[in-house]
């Protein structure tokens, strides 16, 4: 925060002073960021990501790091002045599986900030690993029993049907073919054939009716008989 005011000169002299103005500059000491974005380690190294403190709105300048073992008092100090950096700043020569207390402070020009993180090395193996949070993805819809049973039976009795259907389908096509074979086939061996089911003929002056008996219609193209039953 400041306060201003202006006097004027001339050759004459100098003015009266002009009322005093109060102003604010924009901007506010640095913001620590969580430990899960700040912080990477593995067996023997601690990763520092300076770059995801906020500046508060005035690039910082420069950082304090400290460092001891969980258990102790004594701070051992990295470095009083560590600039800005993309790259993970490092911590070396820890021991494995052993918990440790980070101590920074982080300088601009509207002030600093503290923060503490406590931490601990992973155990000692083959492969240098950093510990990352464990993301846990929901498992695939087609694992689920409670769904994937229902849609297997559902789709295994549409095939089912559609088996069935087609089934039926082509016996009646079969039959419809059968029956048309066998009228094309009875026109074939006799065309000119007409069946009756009564007839009268007449024999010496009286007219007498037949049962289950034939009788042959001559055709005006060719000499044939017709059968009729009655």
């Amino acid at each position: 925060r400041y306060h201003f005011y202006m006097t004027a000169f001339n050759e004459v002299g100098e003015g009266l002073p002009s009322d005093t103005v109060t102003a604010k500059t924009l901007g506010v000491a640095p913001i620590a960021p969580s430990q899960n974005l700040f912080l990477r380690t593995n067996a023997t190294h601690a990763f520092l990501y300076l770059n995801k403190w906020n500046d508060g709105g005035c690039a910082i300048t420069f950082f304090v790091i400290q460092y001891r073992l969980e258990n102790q008092k004594e701070w051992t100090l990295v470095s009083d002045h560590v600039l800005m950096q993309a790259e993970p700043f490092e911590l070396d020569s820890l021991s494995p599986g052993t918990w440790y207390r980070l101590h920074i402070t982080a300088h601009n020009d509207a002030g600093s900030t503290q923060a503490e993180y406590s931490f601990s090395t992973s155990i000692m193996n083959d492969a240098v690993d950093f510990i990352t949070p464990i993301i846990r993805r929901p498992a695939p819809f087609y694992t689920n029993l409670a769904i994937i049973a229902p849609v297997v039976v559902t789709i295994m009795i549409l095939i089912s049907v559609l088996i069935v259907v087609c089934a039926l389908s082509k016996r009646r096509r079969n039959g419809d073919r059968q029956y048309e074979d066998a009228q094309s086939v009875r026109k074939e061996i006799n065309p000119e054939a007409v069946q009756m089911s009564e007839y009268e003929v007449k024999q010496d002056g009286t007219y007498v009716h037949a049962k289950d008996s034939s009788i042959y219609i001559p055709s005006p193209y060719a000499t044939s008989r017709v059968q009729v039953f009655s």
